[in-house]
């Protein structure tokens, strides 16, 4: 089997909201995006007992993508940012939103079609966390 590099990695409004993002967080933050959930989350399951499901809910976290993740500055997660389109019914998966609240991780949830200011970002961010 052959393979190709996927271009462009960001489309234009994840490269827009990427570049803001960034802006935002200068030193005091890292900015990731399209990262698998398995990344970030585990099952909380024994993975070495026999018939745990463990495989299985590592699998399933593979599938799910996430637009863009937040670190602080020593590398601790600080939330997960999703984009949507609600004209085309473009959603965050409600499985991802569950594994994400189960496991107390912010969501912040941005509409691809609209465009945010830097203030506009920073208030999303600053409301998420109080």
């Amino acid at each position: 089997m052959k393979y190709r590099i996927k271009e462009p990695f960001c489309d234009a409004v994840e490269l827009r909201i990427m570049q803001q993002l960034l802006q935002i967080a200068e030193s005091e933050f890292h900015i990731i995006p399209k990262l698998d959930l398995s990344i970030i989350v585990e099952p909380d399951i024994n993975q070495w007992e026999r018939n745990s499901g463990w495989q299985g809910g590592v699998d399933k976290l593979h599938q799910k993508r996430l637009d863009f993740v937040m670190f602080d500055k020593q590398w601790t997660l600080f939330c997960v940012i999703g984009l949507v389109n609600y004209d085309k019914g473009l959603l965050l998966d409600v499985e991802t939103k569950s594994i994400l609240e189960s496991v107390s991780i912010p969501l912040l949830v941005l509409e691809r079609n609209k465009q945010y200011t830097i203030e506009q970002l920073v208030e999303k961010i600053t409301n998420l966390c109080s």
